[in-house]
C-alpha cells in the first residue's frame, strides 16, 4: 500500500514558471543577433533555447563566433534589451497568485535570473511576500543544469531534497534538480502553449496552476 508524503516546500523556476518571458527572451535575442548580422537557423523554435544561458546557446549555434570581444559585445545588447522588457513589468500566470497563497509550505525562488530582475516583478505583482527567498544562479552558484541552486535552496531551508517540490519549465531546470536529488518534479506547460515534444524529461505536466493544489498531498 502506497503511504501519503506531505512535501515540506516549494522551489519555482522564474523565467516561464512565474511569467511567460521564454517567447519574449526568444525574440529580443533574435533581435540583438541581427544587430550583428547572425540569426538562427529557420527550424529554431523558443522550444529548443527554453532555459538555456545565452553564453551556452551562443557556443552551441554559432561555433563560428572565436572573438571573445564579440561575444560579450552580444552579451551586452542582450542584457540590454532584457532590463528594457523588464522596465513594463511582465504579467503573472493565471492562477499563480491565488495559488501561492493557499499552499502554506515555504516557498522560494530559484533561477538563472537577475535577482534584482525577479524582485521588481514580485513587488509590482505583490507576491514577494509568499516566498521565503531568491537563489539567482550568478556569480558564485553555477547556473542550472548545475545543481548548485537547488542544493543551496535545500540546505537553506534545513531539507532534504526528497522533501521538497521543484516547479521548472526546461530540461536544464529539470536536470539540475534531478542532479540536486529532487524526486517531485512538475513542468509547467502553461495549458501546453510552452510544451514541446523536444524535451527530454518526461516529468509530470501542470497546465494549470489551479492543479498544483491537488498534488500538495502525493501517494509515493
Amino acid at each position: 500500500m502506497k503511504k501519503e508524503k506531505i512535501f515540506k516546500a516549494y522551489l519555482f523556476d522564474f523565467d516561464g514558471v512565474i511569467i511567460n518571458s521564454e517567447p519574449k527572451r526568444f525574440y529580443i535575442l533574435k533581435k540583438c543577433l541581427r544587430k550583428f548580422n547572425m540569426k538562427f537557423e529557420k527550424f529554431i523554435t523558443y522550444h529548443h533555447l527554453i532555459g538555456t544561458p545565452v553564453i551556452s546557446i551562443l557556443n552551441k549555434h554559432f561555433p563560428n563566433i572565436k572573438s571573445k570581444k564579440t561575444i560579450n559585445e552580444i552579451l551586452r545588447e542582450y542584457d540590454f534589451l532584457v532590463d528594457e522588457y523588464f522596465e513594463n513589468t511582465p504579467s503573472l500566470f493565471p492562477n499563480l497568485k491565488k495559488t501561492l497563497g493557499m499552499i502554506s509550505q515555504p516557498k522560494a525562488i530559484v533561477t538563472n535570473a537577475k535577482k534584482e530582475r525577479v524582485l521588481k516583478v514580485l513587488k509590482y505583482h505583490n507576491i514577494n511576500q509568499y516566498f521565503s527567498f531568491i537563489i539567482s544562479c550568478k556569480n558564485n552558484v553555477k547556473p542550472k543544469p548545475s545543481p548548485d541552486g537547488y542544493k543551496m535552496a535545500c540546505k537553506k531551508l534545513n531539507l532534504k531534497p526528497t522533501d521538497v517540490v521543484v516547479i521548472e519549465d526546461s530540461d536544464a531546470g529539470i536536470k539540475s534538480a534531478k542532479a540536486a536529488g529532487v524526486k517531485k518534479i512538475f513542468r509547467y506547460t502553461y495549458k501546453n502553449k510552452n510544451y514541446s515534444n523536444l524535451f527530454i524529461y518526461n516529468e509530470v505536466k501542470l497546465k494549470d496552476y489551479k492543479s498544483l493544489l491537488n498534488f500538495n498531498k502525493l501517494d509515493i
